[in-house]
């Protein structure tokens, strides 16, 4: 199980294999228990199945047998009330405020942003080599936190950036050890955490101030239906529901 109960076999877990092919950690229990073992990774005793029909059972029963959920060290990273952990009312408003905001990408301002944004992205390629999974990645984060927050990669540009940096780091740490020590990945982890916490508390906080009559975003649809804004009192929250 490892030298610290806390590691467990999570460096095994996460060596890398060979593309395209399961990790020899996989390939090497499945051969010693079956297809359906024990280990202890991500900081706790974790089920691992690899059984097809075992892990079609446990999708169709999922919020009856079974209930969706993280990780220990994941949820510390991602927080106890993110999608897959919320349910019920909760739940509900979360997900018809998403609905919402999808249903807007067919809107011409929408469109056109999208299409602004990735005019100006090619643009800075002028004479560089180009790193197409790294472009396309930062295209895509430009383009969902628009839609998730309202920040424009134009605008907000130094904002945009800071979290694009810090997302990532909390992206490397979902798969580390979860040892909170100088050093690690995860203490890292943690630490950009915080730092995205604090841009949304400013962002929130100075939504909340700004008298606005129309939902532009997630996070106006969220503030809105807890009526916490201006927003709240003059938007119906019977739209989300």
């Amino acid at each position: 199980m490892g030298l610290l109960p806390v590691v467990g076999e999570s460096l095994q877990y996460s060596r890398p294999s060979g593309r395209f092919l399961p990790a020899a950690f996989i390939l090497d229990r499945i051969k010693r228990y079956g297809p359906l073992f024990k280990s202890h990774i991500f900081g706790g005793p974790t089920i691992i199945s690899t059984d097809a029909k075992m892990n079609q059972l446990i999708l169709q029963k999922e919020g009856n047998l079974f209930k969706s959920s993280y990780p220990r060290l994941i949820l510390s990273i991602i927080g106890m009330h993110n999608t897959t952990e919320i349910h019920g009312d909760t739940h509900k408003v979360v997900r018809n405020v998403i609905l919402n905001a999808v249903s807007r990408i067919r809107d011409e301002k929408v469109i056109s942003y999208i299409s602004d944004e990735i005019v100006h992205r090619m643009n800075a390629w002028n004479g560089q080599i180009v790193r197409f999974q790294e472009e396309a990645t930062r295209l895509s984060f430009n383009l969902v936190i628009n839609q998730l927050m309202g920040l424009s990669n134009v605008d907000d540009a130094n904002e945009v950036e800071y979290l694009l940096e810090n997302i990532q780091m909390l992206v490397d740490g979902l798969s580390c050890v979860p040892l909170n020590l100088p050093g690690m990945t995860y203490r890292r982890c943690i630490q950009a955490k915080r730092k995205v916490i604090k841009v949304l508390e400013k962002l929130i906080a100075k939504k909340m101030c700004r008298r606005a009559t129309e939902i532009h975003d997630i996070l106006d649809g969220l503030l809105a239906v807890e009526g916490e804004t201006p927003l709240g009192k003059k938007v119906n929250p019977g739209w989300a529901f």
